[in-house]
């Protein structure tokens, strides 16, 4: 019987770290140091894969460093290998990044200078390497990324490499380059009496949270808050603060949320009231300045209403109705 999956929140705090920055006057062991560290906190400790630190180490390096980085990577796509391998790619890119005291002397004495073509411009194809990268320190060249960090960087490291091992199994790690898609919350004001229509949208939305599992209970009613405006929220307000006093809104989170959900059901207009407000809107819907395809589909959306109310329209009713909202046009 496989473990049972705790649900996380949809509520997250974070923190914001700031990356470090690598230029031509900057010394490359601090910050491969800095770097390393800092990628080592990703993924609740766990480290970033080495696809993730590929990417990130391009966008904190500068001037000649970043050229470097855009050739080896280059070169990298063409052999296939920053698909197949990018930890090796990754420790290419390291060692081949020259200390402040070696960018200055490199383009006197360097024989590839003054054709522009460094020893990186090899396989490359047509692309002309216009920054020369220096050879290889004796000393790097046998450095590797886990020589280079920190003792604080390897605890860490194998610290996470123990938990993943308490568990029931081998962690995988998610990337942390995320495509995301805004989401527009519906709000419930004051003028707003189509309950029903509200919640549906409200739970499409919260049912999106945590990879399409949902949000906690807690963290709906958080959300359902802040998507409530005048007597709909002081409504809220005084349901959520009954529940703390008595214990239920930690006790029991599905029932609260339940009394909220009711309680916004008896803002809901009657049949007679919705009759009169489709009733009305169909009266005052016209075309003016929209086009025909803009105005369609509200002309489709008053009569459904319409008809949901209660006031179905004949094919006759339908086409005058048209006809005069459309205008003289």
């Amino acid at each position: 019987m496989g473990h049972l999956q705790k649900k996380s929140s949809a509520i997250e705090i974070t923190s914001h770290i700031q990356w470090p920055i690598l230029g031509d006057r900057d010394p490359v062991d601090r910050f491969v140091r800095r770097f390393e560290t800092t990628t080592a906190f990703a993924h609740e400790g766990r480290g970033m894969v080495p696809s993730e630190r590929l990417f990130r180490l391009g966008r904190c390096l500068r001037q000649s460093k970043l050229e470097i980085y855009e050739t080896l990577v280059a070169r990298a796509k063409l052999a296939g290998t920053y698909d197949s391998n990018p930890q090796r790619v990754y420790d290419e890119v390291l060692v081949h990044l020259p200390d402040p005291a070696e960018v200055r002397g490199a383009h006197p004495s360097h024989p590839s200078s003054s054709s522009g073509k460094g020893p990186l411009g090899a396989g490359v194809g047509s692309m002309e390497v216009h920054e020369v990268v220096p050879p290889l320190r004796p000393e790097v060249a046998r450095e590797t990324p886990v020589t280079r960090m920190t003792a604080q960087t390897a605890l860490l490291l194998q610290g996470s490499r123990a938990r993943d091992a308490e568990g029931s199994g081998p962690t995988e790690v998610q990337s942390v380059i995320q495509v995301t898609c805004p989401i527009e919350w519906p709000i419930l004001r004051d003028g707003d009496c189509q309950i029903d229509r509200f919640i549906s949208k409200f739970e499409a939305v919260i049912g999106l949270a945590n990879d399409g599992k949902g949000m906690r209970q807690q963290d709906a009613i958080l959300a359902l808050g802040a998507c409530l405006e005048g007597s709909r929220r002081d409504t809220y307000d005084y349901v959520v603060e009954r529940a703390r006093r008595s214990g239920q809104y930690e006790g029991n989170p599905v029932a609260v949320y339940q009394e909220l959900l009711e309680r916004l059901r008896a803002f809901a207009e009657g049949p007679f009231e919705r009759q009169r407000r489709v009733r009305t809107e169909w009266e005052e819907l016209r075309k003016g300045s929209l086009s025909a395809l803009q105005f369609s589909p509200l002309f489709e959306k008053a009569l459904a209403e319409c008809e949901a109310a209660g006031l179905p329209k004949s094919q006759r009713e339908t086409l005058l109705g048209y006809m005069d909202k459309m205008g003289k046009d």
